[in-house]
């Protein structure tokens, strides 16, 4: 809760940097933070990234490389962690969240290659990893991307719960478009 009387109280962006990295963060000298809420206190920013104004930012673990960024009006909560390498970036008005199923985590993860993309209003289920490699991007608009489903019997009301990340290898470029 400090970080984010930090982030709104304190305007000279050189002060506010100092007083985060003396609370225990990682914020590099020309990295930016938007006025947003901040519920982790683990956060890792590397020379360049920045993270946009108004998300609700609500995770284990954050860590930006190198020019990396995260874009505004996003909503991430959950037990997991997100790491993004350099260049790579998270657009505006997403939706990343586990839906209450229980995982670790530790281990759980939203991974971003180097210089990919999810671009703008896409849904994440983080019940188990999302993991984009190098050069990849999430394009379109409104895709959803679940990972986890249901087992039906043929029989019964019996359904098994079936979680699996969610991998993009490197170079690919994923365009879903949402008929409604």
């Amino acid at each position: 809760m400090l970080v984010n009387i930090v982030v709104l109280l304190v305007w000279f962006p050189g002060l506010k940097k100092i007083i985060l990295n003396w609370l225990g963060l990682n914020i590099s000298g020309d990295s930016k933070l938007g006025l947003s809420l901040y519920l982790t206190t683990d956060i890792t920013m590397l020379q360049g990234s920045s993270i946009g104004h108004f998300n609700y930012i609500k995770c284990s673990r954050i860590k930006l490389g190198k020019n990396a960024g995260i874009g505004h009006l996003n909503y991430m909560k959950g037990s997991y962690f997100i790491e993004m390498e350099e260049a790579s970036n998270i657009g505006n008005q997403n939706i990343v969240k586990n839906n209450y199923t229980k995982n670790d985590p530790e281990t759980c993860e939203l991974s971003i290659g180097h210089n990919s993309k999810i671009t703008s209003a896409h849904y994440l289920d983080m019940s188990a990893s999302v993991v984009l490699g190098s050069n990849t991007v999430l394009g379109g608009r409104s895709s959803f991307l679940w990972t986890h489903g249901f087992v039906h019997f043929n029989e019964g009301l019996t359904r098994l719960v079936k979680i699996e990340p969610i991998v993009f290898k490197s170079g690919v470029y994923i365009w879903l478009l949402l008929n409604l």
